[in-house]
């Protein structure tokens, strides 16, 4: 092993590459960002990516919880589901 890689090694252990920004994450911080009131940073990354949002309701979704379908641009849909916690 020469040098360099024992050196970008020991580097990469000490500094990990940051976690990839995903779908989930721009969600998750754009409806916390949104339900606190703050600047709307991920939701105007998400503006991009969000190609339609329906509600369970209107999506015929059989469930007795209320909630959305987000569906992005590639084609994926993700749900999210609104239950009250005792």
């Amino acid at each position: 092993m020469t040098n360099t890689k024992l050196f970008q090694e020991m580097q990469d252990a000490v500094y990990p590459a940051p976690p990839e920004i995903t779908i989930e994450v721009l969600i998750e911080r754009a409806l916390q960002q949104l339900l606190e009131g703050s600047p709307q940073e991920e939701a105007e990354a998400l503006e991009d990516e969000v190609r339609a949002v329906t509600t369970f309701e209107d999506y015929t979704i059989l469930s007795r919880d209320r909630g959305l379908v987000v569906r992005v641009m590639d084609g994926s849909e993700y749900s999210i589901t609104i239950t009250r916690r005792s």
